[in-house]
C-alpha cells in the first residue's frame, strides 16, 4: 500500500492499493552498500541544496552531482561556495519545464538518485501565486514525464513541506492535507500528480515533507534569523537543522520505499514571538532553553523506524549555528549562483558584435547561435538552445537595409522584401520568445524606438513615451512591423523588451549617428532619444543577469538635437561643416525622430550619464578617427 494516496483525502489512513506491477517496476533502488551515486539536484530548493550538495560530495567520494540552475528563480537558486570547487560537480542552466534538457541529461549523466523541490526559499509580498503555481505544477509534470524515458533511475526525492498539512490537527503521512498558503497548495498539487505517475507508470517517487523553519548554517529564508523574526504569521511550527535535513533526503533516497511520505521534521515548534526570545537570549549570552517548548506536532516516526533517521542537532545549537553563518555572510562569503552562459542570435552584426565584446572583456561565457530563426525550422532552433543549455538568450537580429541600400528602404515595395521584413523582424524574436517562455529561459530582444511618432506632446521639454506606451508609427515597412513585435513581446513571461534609440558609439562607421551627421550636407534639427552603446550596452547586460523582465526605454537621459553635435564638431574639431536644416516640416512623422522617457532607467540606474556627455566624447572620438583616415 502507498501513503501517497493520503493526500486525496484519505481522513482515517485510508490508502489506494498500488498494482503489483507497479511496486515490481519501482524496485529500482540501489543496493545499500552502493557507496556511489550520480545525483540530479533540481528546482527551488535555495540554500538547502547547498547544503545537500556539500555534504554529498563530502561524504561519498565516488558521486556526482549535477545541478539544475534556473536563473529566473535566482533566488531560489543552489548557492554553491566558489571555494567548491571539483569535477565531480556539474552545473547546468535549465528549468523543470525543459523536458528535452532533462532527458538528456538523465542519460548523459546516467542519473541515478533525482531531488527536486518546489520551495519558495524568499518571502515576498510581491509573488505572482498563478505564475507560481503554473511553474510549479507544470514544470513538475515535465520533470516526471522525462523521468518515464529514463528507467534506469532508483529513487526520485520530492521536496515538500510541512505546510501541507496547512490546518490539519494530525501531522502523519496519512491525513488529509489542508493548505492554507498557494506556495503551500501548489506543493500539495504536485503531490497529487506524483502519485498519479506512481500509481500509472512505477516512478520511483519518494515524497519528503520537511519542518516549516530550517535553521543552521543556511541562509534560507526560512531560517528563523533571515525572515521569520518579522513576519506577522503566529501560527507554531517546527524546526529543523538543515543538517538534519539533509540526512533526511539523503536516507529518502537510499531507503526510502516507492511510493511513501516520509515527514522529516524537528522534535519542537515555536512560535514568532518564541523565537524572538531565543534569538535575543542567545545574543546576549543570557540563559537559553528550549524545554519549555512543545513538541513538535508533526510526526516523524515513519522516518525514525523505516529510514533509521532521527535529527541530531538540537534547537539551541541549530540557532547559534544560525547567528554564526550570518556573521560570516556579514564579513562577504562569497556564493556562486550558477554559470553564466549567453546564446547570441544576431552575434555578427553591428551591434550584436558589440555585445559580444563586452561580453568577453567581462569574461562571460558565451556562444553565437549557428541556427537562422525564421530560416531554418523551429525545431532546429529549439534543439540548438536546448544543446547549449544557456542561462540567457539574445537576439540582435533584424533587418533594416540589403544589398545596395543602406536604409530601411530597403524593405519597401516587392513582396519578396517583405518576406524578408516579417520573417527577420517579427517571427525570428518572437520564435525565439516563444521557445524560451516555454523552456522558462531569460530571453532579451534588442528593439528600436522608431516605432513612435514625433508630436508637439512628445518634443524636447515635454513627456516622452513610456514604456507602457505602444508604437503609433506605422509610415514605414519597417516602423509597421517592429510596433507589432513590441506589441507581442509584451506576451512573454520571460522576455526583456529593450528599446534602443538612434545609435552612437565612438567608430567611424555610417550606423553611427554622430559620424552620420558629421558626414551628411542636410540634417534634421528636431529632439531625438540616442542610445550611446559604450553606456548602454552594460547595462543591458546587467538587466540580463538580473533577470529583468518587461519593457525598458534603454536610451541615454535627455534628447539632443542634431545641431547641437555639429556645434560641439564646430567647437571642438572644426568650423567647416555643413549647415543644419532649420525646417522640421516633413520630419516629424519621420520613424527615428521621437523622444523616450528615461525615468524608470534613471530609477534603476541613476549614475548613467546623459545622452549631450556621450555625444560629447563621441565626436572627440570620431574626428580622431577621421583624422587617422586621413592619413
Amino acid at each position: 500500500q502507498s501513503s501517497a494516496a493520503g493526500f486525496c483525502g484519505a481522513e482515517n489512513g485510508a490508502t489506494f492499493q498500488c498494482p503489483t506491477v507497479a511496486l515490481s517496476d519501482c524496485a529500482r533502488s540501489r543496493p545499500l552498500h552502493m557507496t556511489s551515486y550520480n545525483y540530479l539536484i533540481a528546482g527551488r530548493f535555495g540554500p538547502l541544496g547547498a547544503n545537500l550538495v556539500s555534504t554529498i560530495l563530502e561524504t561519498e567520494p565516488q558521486s556526482e552531482v549535477t545541478v539544475l540552475d534556473c536563473p529566473l528563480a535566482l533566488q531560489d537558486a543552489i548557492p554553491v561556495v566558489d571555494t567548491v570547487c571539483t569535477s565531480r560537480l556539474h552545473r547546468v542552466n535549465g528549468d523543470i519545464a525543459n523536458e528535452k534538457l532533462l532527458v538528456k541529461l538523465f542519460e548523459e549523466r546516467n542519473i541515478d538518485v533525482a531531488f527536486l523541490a518546489t520551495m519558495r526559499s524568499r518571502i515576498s509580498s510581491d509573488v505572482d501565486t498563478v505564475q507560481e503555481a503554473r511553474c510549479n505544477f507544470i514544470g513538475t509534470t515535465h520533470f516526471l514525464e522525462a523521468l518515464r524515458s529514463f528507467p534506469k533511475l532508483r529513487c526520485f526525492v520530492y521536496v515538500s513541506s510541512e505546510n501541507v498539512y496547512g490546518s490539519s490537527p494530525q501531522k502523519v503521512e496519512t491525513a488529509s492535507l489542508k493548505p492554507v498558503n498557494s506556495e503551500a497548495a501548489s506543493q500539495g498539487s504536485c503531490e497529487a500528480m506524483l502519485n498519479a505517475y506512481f500509481i500509472s507508470y512505477g516512478i520511483p517517487v519518494v515524497i519528503a515533507r520537511l519542518s516549516s523553519l530550517i535553521c543552521g548554517p543556511t541562509a534560507d529564508s526560512t531560517n528563523p534569523i533571515g525572515s521569520n523574526i518579522v513576519t506577522t504569521d503566529a501560527s507554531p511550527k517546527s524546526v529543523i537543522d538543515v543538517r538534519d535535513a539533509v540526512s533526511g533526503l539523503l536516507a529518502c533516497a537510499k531507503k526510502g520505499k516507492p511510493g511513501e511520505i516520509y515527514n522529516i521534521g524537528g522534535d519542537r515548534e515555536v512560535t514568532t514571538e518564541q523565537i524572538r526570545e531565543l534569538i535575543a537570549k542567545l545574543k546576549s549570552d543570557g540563559a537559553a532553553s528550549e524545554c519549555d517548548l512543545p513538541l513538535a506536532s508533526m510526526d516523524s516516526t515513519r522516518a525514525h523506524k523505516e529510514l533509521a533517521w532521527h535529527p541530531r542537532v538540537p534547537l539551541l545549537k541549530a540557532l547559534k549555528d544560525s547567528l554564526h553563518y550570518y556573521a560570516i555572510q556579514s564579513n562577504g562569503e562569497v556564493y556562486h549562483r550558477g554559470e553564466l552562459k549567453v546564446l547570441i542570435y544576431g552575434g555578427r552584426g553591428w551591434i550584436g558584435g558589440q555585445l559580444v565584446a563586452l561580453l568577453k572583456e567581462r569574461e562571460i561565457k558565451y556562444v553565437l547561435g549557428k541556427r537562422r530563426p525564421g530560416t531554418d525550422s523551429d525545431e532546429a532552433v529549439l534543439n540548438e538552445i536546448i544543446d547549449v543549455a544557456p542561462s540567457h538568450v539574445v537576439s540582435t537580429v533584424g533587418r533594416t537595409h540589403g544589398p545596395g541600400v543602406n536604409s530601411i528602404a530597403y524593405l519597401e515595395g516587392s513582396p519578396e522584401r517583405l518576406y524578408e521584413n516579417v520573417r527577420d523582424n517579427l517571427y525570428a524574436p518572437c520564435v525565439l520568445a516563444s521557445i524560451c517562455d516555454r523552456l522558462r529561459i531569460h530571453f532579451t530582444y534588442v528593439g528600436t524606438s522608431s516605432i513612435f511618432r514625433s508630436d508637439n506632446a512628445h518634443l524636447s521639454g515635454g513627456k516622452g513615451y513610456s514604456e507602457n506606451d505602444y508604437g503609433n508609427y506605422s509610415g514605414t515597412s519597417y516602423t509597421a512591423v517592429k510596433g507589432r513585435t513590441d506589441w507581442l513581446m509584451r506576451y512573454y513571461t520571460t522576455t526583456l523588451n529593450v528599446r534602443m534609440g538612434l545609435p552612437v558609439n565612438y567608430e567611424l562607421d555610417w550606423r553611427n549617428l554622430v559620424a552620420r551627421v558629421i558626414g551628411s550636407s542636410r540634417v534634421p534639427d528636431v529632439p531625438i532619444s540616442v542610445t550611446v552603446l559604450p553606456d548602454c550596452l552594460p547595462v543591458m547586460l546587467d538587466l540580463m543577469i538580473n533577470c529583468h523582465r518587461g519593457t525598458i526605454n534603454l536610451v541615454n537621459p535627455g534628447p539632443i538635437r542634431c545641431s547641437q553635435i555639429i556645434e560641439l564638431y564646430r567647437k571642438v574639431v572644426s568650423n567647416h561643416l555643413c549647415e543644419t536644416s532649420n525646417s522640421e516640416n516633413g520630419v516629424l512623422c519621420s520613424y527615428t525622430q521621437c523622444v523616450l522617457d528615461t525615468s524608470e532607467l534613471q530609477r534603476l540606474y541613476p549614475s548613467l550619464r546623459t545622452a549631450i556627455e556621450g555625444i560629447k566624447q563621441s565626436v572627440v572620438e570620431v574626428a580622431a578617427a577621421q583624422e587617422a583616415a586621413r592619413k
